[in-house]
Order: structure tokens, then C-alpha cells, then sequence
């Protein structure tokens, strides 16, 4: 659920994001790594000038 704060000087919006990804047995290490997606997603959102509240990982069943 996205909230909007707001105050005289300026307004600010926050945002919730779901992405949903499949990683190949192949792919880079990072991407097996929970704590390096988290790391990467951060670090992408905060080089947007994005205050980052918190990300969440975590692994899907098998379908």
C-alpha cells in the first residue's frame, strides 16, 4: 500500500514495489544470494536519490 506524506515545504510519495524474477541455475552467483539481491535493489533505488526503507527477499516455492 503506497502512503503520501505531506508538509509545507515539500511532498513526498512512498511507494511499494513487488518484483517477481526467476534466476537460471547459470546465471551470476550474486543472483542466488539473498542478501546480494537485497544489497543491489537498495543500492539501485538509493542511486535514484530514493529513500529506502526496507527491501524483502525471500525464496518462492517451486511451482
Amino acid at each position: 500500500m503506497a502512503t503520501t506524506l505531506q508538509n509545507a515545504e515539500t511532498k513526498t510519495t512512498t511507494y511499494t514495489m513487488l518484483v517477481i524474477f526467476t534466476v537460471h541455475p547459470d546465471s551470476d552467483q550474486n543472483l542466488h544470494d539473498q542478501q546480494a539481491i537485497r544489497d543491489e535493489a537498495q543500492s539501485w533505488l538509493e542511486s535514484l536519490d530514493a529513500t529506502v526503507h526496507g527491501v524483502s527477499i525471500r525464496k518462492s516455492e517451486a511451482a
